[in-house]
């Protein structure tokens, strides 16, 4: 009930068609006591839940003793008034800021800022990241398709067929995208990706290839091996230094 909450008058009137046997006035107090509560880790009382449902806050509430009795829609009310909504959680990244950052930082976003200026020059700017250990399942049994009155299915059980990593190559300018199913995250198979990159783009003046994550930034990746192999996959072009970017070692402009 609680994930729904928008806090819409359409939805609050719902909510007080459902709690008319419950009490229809809360002071100011109780309403804060409440959200206090819905800010607050659920395992500070002593519950193992990674978020408040409305259910479990509207019992927390009577236990310890915010409110004597409360229906779980009213506290679904009170939340949405208060623009709460602690079904919901998102992800940040803190950014670590050295001396090499800065430096590093401004070669990539010279070329993103450039993006349309060397596309006009037949340069292109691609990113590339990859997501290791993706599990390889299939269903024990196919799905079977959807039928008059039945909806489609899809057998519960699985079967593992190891992981892959996935590699992916982003056209800045126009968003196309290429990726390839790789079995590991090594030198080896960071080679061919990179030269299946190269390849992809045989007919581009050159590549600024900007990789993204640490697995790609480690030592064997920027050997000379990787730079001389990915500029083997295309003689002739001015590619031996935007290539060996894919490294993450970025150059500038």
């Amino acid at each position: 009930m609680c994930g729904n909450a928008t806090g819409s008058e359409a939805w609050l009137r719902f909510l007080m068609r459902s709690a008319v046997a419950a009490r229809s006035f809360f002071p100011p107090l109780e309403r804060v006591q409440i959200e206090r509560m819905a800010c607050t880790d659920p395992a500070a009382y002593g519950l193992h839940l990674t978020h408040w449902d409305c259910r479990s806050l509207q019992q927390c509430a009577i236990e310890q003793g915010a409110v004597e009795t409360i229906h779980y829609t009213t506290v679904a009310q009170m939340l949405a008034e208060a623009s709460l909504q602690p079904h919901r959680s998102r992800y940040w990244k803190t950014a670590t800021i050295d001396e090499t950052f800065l430096p590093l930082a401004a070669k990539v976003l010279w070329c993103y800022e450039r993006v349309a200026w060397l596309h006009e020059r037949g340069e292109i700017v691609l990113c590339l990241d990859e997501k290791p250990n993706i599990q390889a399942l299939s269903r024990a049994i196919p799905r079977q398709l959807m039928s008059a009155g039945r909806i489609e299915r899809h057998e519960f059980e699985y079967q593992r067929h190891g992981t892959v990593t996935l590699v992916v190559a982003l056209n800045v300018y126009d968003g196309t995208m290429r990726g390839w199913c790789v079995d590991k995250n090594d030198h080896e198979h960071f080679l061919w990706c990179v030269r299946q990159v190269a390849r992809s783009y045989r007919h581009a003046r050159r590549l600024h290839p900007r990789a993204h994550g640490a697995e790609w930034r480690a030592p064997e990746h920027r050997s000379r091996e990787a730079q001389r192999a990915a500029c083997r996959s295309a003689p002739g072009r001015r590619s031996r230094q935007a290539l060996a970017a894919a490294s993450a070692e970025s150059e500038g402009p």
